[in-house]
């Protein structure tokens, strides 16, 4: 089949370089003067994507591989296919890319690709950026947010996969901050409304909602579960006084229901166990960046015995929690099992500077630099026997390594959570 296609995309090509096609036009151009074809890809580019992890090479091209059987395999059957700008999973499989240029998807000029099974799909073409993650919710629909070339205001877009059409969700008077989304398909947003601040919700049926009086400030959000947020919130009226600090914001009544005991911290990058206790890095403006704090229920507790004097990013599967960093220096992978009363804390691996880490399940995948050999590699940390080993060489550090098992949100949402990093 993989023959045939690249047969009938060669024939295409020919045809393109001696004579003019019929309209050509982007997704969402009503017509107009047709683009020039100058990029690389066949109506039929085939694109093969049946792994757990996924990571992108820091090269110009055909830069976006899978693991399987420990080898990296091409997801592009073409070798000079464009290099993948960024990519996002959803645990049902789906792959979501966009390209550093167009390829020519279903005879359509395409950069932003969604495949699902033997089904890929152009969502848009070179001119709109995406930013941020793309998320999905229960449905299957995809959101993402980004702007056109030569506009800087963010446009929000829902995506539906079955039908191929996108519904945008705010309107040109609102400057987006930050959003989240949950399962049920409600996003969750903070920004501005002709510059007055606003924390809304906009639902399956496109309707907006305040959700806190004018005059309040939301900075940071996220899930805890189904049915709340934490939220840091500055100038709130709470207990008939006007405070600021992080909230518990429940989602049925739309009201704030409690303070949380650590003011601080990273909200957008916490992690959740089993028993619901809430984890993030302790607060930057004191200092205190390079602790991991459990900052509810109750009252907060700094995770100690870490070893480290210095987090680099960390992350949880299965209640444990990862930590890359080091120790005056000495790069380091610490694990701490949250399901111990003490924390027990143990050194995984020493002398390996690592970039980027995912588990697959099983094993933990990362690229680093091994201090003792300077040896660049995709590595896999089989957990089970506590060693190392060597996947496949790099020239560069990964611009990304994700895992569709890694994918976390706490209202159930499929979306991948970005392992916290220091800048």
């Amino acid at each position: 089949m993989k023959n045939n296609i690249y047969k009938i995309g060669l024939c295409l090509l020919i045809l393109l370089s001696v004579a003019c096609i019929g309209d050509s036009q982007n997704v969402g151009d009503e017509g107009g003067t047709p683009a020039s074809i100058t990029t690389i890809g066949n109506p039929g580019n085939d694109i093969e994507a049946n792994s757990q992890v996924y990571l992108t090479l820091n090269q110009n091209f055909n830069n976006i591989r899978q693991i399987n059987n420990d080898k990296l395999e091409d997801v592009f059957s073409l070798a000079t296919a464009p290099a993948v700008q960024s990519f996002d999973l959803s645990p049902n499989g789906a792959l979501f890319m966009y390209l550093s240029e167009n390829i020519l998807l279903d005879y359509q000029e395409c950069s932003l690709i969604y495949s699902y099974a033997d089904e890929s799909q152009c969502v848009g073409s070179l001119g709109f950026v995406v930013q941020n993650k793309i998320r999905f919710d229960q449905k299957g629909f995809l959101y993402y947010s980004g702007y056109s070339e030569g506009n800087t205001a963010l446009s929000l877009i829902r995506w539906d996969t079955a039908t191929q059409e996108e519904t945008g969700l705010i309107s040109e008077n609102v400057e987006l901050s930050q959003w989240i989304l949950h399962s049920n398909g409600t996003v969750y947003m903070t920004g501005t409304d002709n510059g007055t601040s606003v924390f809304q919700s906009i639902d399956n049926e496109d309707v907006a909602t305040a959700l806190l009086p004018e005059g309040s400030l939301v900075t940071d959000l996220n899930f805890i579960d189904p049915d709340n947020l934490i939220i840091h919130a500055q100038s709130i009226d709470y207990n008939n006084a006007v405070v600021s600090g992080n909230f518990i914001f429940n989602l049925t009544t739309n009201q704030i229901t409690e303070t949380v005991d650590y003011s601080g911290g990273n909200l957008t990058n916490i992690v959740i166990d089993s028993a619901k206790n809430v984890y993030a890095t302790g607060d930057v403006d004191a200092g205190e960046e390079d602790n991991i704090y459990k900052i509810h229920p109750g009252s907060s507790q700094k995770i100690e015995g870490l070893g480290l004097d210095k987090i680099s990013f960390f992350d949880l599967y299965n209640d444990v929690l990862y930590v890359v960093g080091s120790k005056e220096g000495s790069p380091k992978l610490v694990s701490v099992d949250l399901t111990s009363d003490t924390y027990e804390t143990k050194t995984l691996i020493e002398g390996y500077h690592i970039y980027n880490l995912a588990f697959d399940g099983t094993d933990l995948f990362f690229d680093a630099l091994k201090v003792d050999s300077n040896e660049l590699s995709v590595f896999k940390h089989e957990l089970e026997s506590n060693s190392v080993i060597s996947i496949e060489g790099l020239s560069d550090a990964l611009i990304d390594l994700q895992s569709i098992y890694s994918l976390k949100n706490y209202s159930n949402e499929l979306k991948r959570r970005i392992p916290y990093a220091i800048n």
